[in-house]
């Protein structure tokens, strides 16, 4: 009886609305090849500065290379209870939920159905019995959906190794920071006591004629000035010593770190040219970048897949009482009339619907080039500030051995009677100022070092 009900004039009418719709349906936006655009535009504007460099730069485990046990295990610890992975995790196991939801649309969906009828209205027969309905995925809607649901997951995942990735690099730069503090210190330490002798050895000179007040104001605001260095040095070492804690997961005053290991000496890795093709397939934002990129471009095509009827076959068995059973399909005719009507009815809908997901897809596309540009950027930046930094580091410590010689030529001449003590005092602060320019040269290279390494790594 179904069969015969489903007569020819509807199958006509159905096919040439359908064939209307198509009709209707624009392609998607051009989205281009990003990687063969954005390399286009490295090769003209030369963004990418490393060629001529050798070493290995990709190495796992890049960290390691500066042989600094407590470093190794503050690493290790973080990528495994830091909260910002902790909570990336989370994200990507969400995004996993959400594509088994999402595949649930591919499959019937089966439901149990029990009515009764009160006895006083008149027949007080009682239906049990099972329904399933599928809806027909004719024109890949659901497909595209799941296909965007799983895109989701590759970017949750990309997203959650990118999260490793920063974590890790905030603990190597934090702790090389820490390093530099503790080593700024132990040199403001012997620069404050140097100081402070010579303010009493002033002050003697002074009794005895050979210096003015002067000499002495100036010799005690250098030391003074010292002092309030030391005071800062102090600041920055607590909001080192509490980033890496929060980094870590852990409560402030909790770490335990040896003060003398951290003034050692940051030893000088070797650099390495970055490797572009490397770089396009490790870095977990680029990839994370390019799985929205997909995502997005389902879900545009999902979108335009509404501008077809939803068709959906559904059937009921039931049974009664009276021992007597069926199989239903009424009613399944003029709902796919409706259904077949229902992209007409609500096409203006279904239109800003398709432009909303086409402005996510150029947006995605946009977010893809600009992620891969920060990441170039990222990696030539920190390679030419760590050679430039190197090179300031070489050229600081040059200056430091000549202030050096200088101060002990002004303090013979002064012992001769050739100069006064205001030139000592001068040859002091000259001092003060190199050693100060080489610290800061020794921390900017560790730390844009780091940041190299970071970049060019996949956690």
């Amino acid at each position: 009886m179904f069969f015969r009900d489903f007569r020819p004039p509807l199958l006509g009418a159905a096919g040439f609305g359908l064939a209307a719709l198509a009709a209707c349906v624009s392609p998607l936006p051009e989205v281009q090849s990003e990687t063969r655009i954005l390399r286009g535009r490295l090769s003209e504007t030369g963004i990418v500065s490393g060629a001529g460099l050798t070493a290995e730069a990709n190495a796992a485990d890049w960290w390691r290379v500066l042989n600094d046990p407590a470093l190794d295990t503050f690493v290790d610890y973080a990528a495994a209870s830091s909260l910002d992975a902790e909570r990336a995790l989370l994200r990507l196991d969400e995004a996993r939920g959400a594509l088994r939801a999402t595949r649930g649309s591919l499959f019937p969906t089966i439901g149990l159905d029990l009515s009764s009828e009160d006895a006083t209205l008149g027949n007080g027969a009682t239906e049990a019995g099972f329904s399933a309905t599928w809806s027909l995925d004719v024109f890949g809607r659901a497909r595209q959906s799941v296909l965007a649901a799983k895109a989701r997951v590759g970017a949750a995942d990309a997203s959650a190794e990118d999260v490793r990735r920063a974590v890790i690099a905030g603990v190597v730069t934090t702790y090389l920071n820490l390093r530099a503090a503790e080593a700024e210190r132990a040199s403001l330490e012997a620069s404050e006591k140097r100081l402070e002798t010579g303010l009493q050895k002033i002050k003697r000179l002074t009794d005895a004629g050979f210096a003015t007040s002067l000499d002495v104001e100036r010799s005690r605001r250098q030391w003074h000035e010292s002092r309030a260095r030391l005071a800062d040095l102090d600041a920055r070492l607590i909001a080192f010593r509490n980033g890496l804690s929060l980094l870590l997961g852990e409560p402030p005053g909790r770490l335990a770190l040896d003060a003398s290991a951290l003034a050692a000496p940051v030893p000088e890795p070797d650099l390495g040219a970055p490797d572009i093709a490397a770089l396009l397939e490790q870095r977990p934002d680029i990839r994370a970048a390019a799985f929205e990129l997909d995502a997005a471009a389902a879900e545009a095509r999902a979108a335009r897949r509404t501008l077809y009827p939803d068709l959906s076959v559904s059937a009921k068995t039931f049974e009664t009482d009276l021992g007597r059973g069926a199989l239903d399909f009424a009613g399944l005719e003029s709902e796919l009339i409706a259904r077949a009507a229902m992209p007409l009815l609500f096409r203006g809908r279904q239109l800003g619907a398709i432009d909303i997901a086409d402005a996510r897809l150029k947006d995605a596309a946009l977010a893809y080039e600009q992620t891969l540009l920060t990441a170039l950027s990222e990696a030539d930046t920190a390679l030419a500030q760590t050679r430039a930094y190197r090179t300031a580091r070489s050229e600081a410590a040059f200056a430091t051995a000549a202030a050096s010689a200088a101060l002990t030529q002004s303090q013979r001449l002064f012992s001769a009677g050739e100069v006064g003590y205001l030139d000592v005092l001068f040859a002091e602060e000259s001092l003060l100022e190199a050693e100060r320019a080489e610290r800061a040269a020794e921390r900017n290279a560790a730390l844009s070092w780091a940041r190299y390494m970071s970049a060019l790594s996949a956690f």
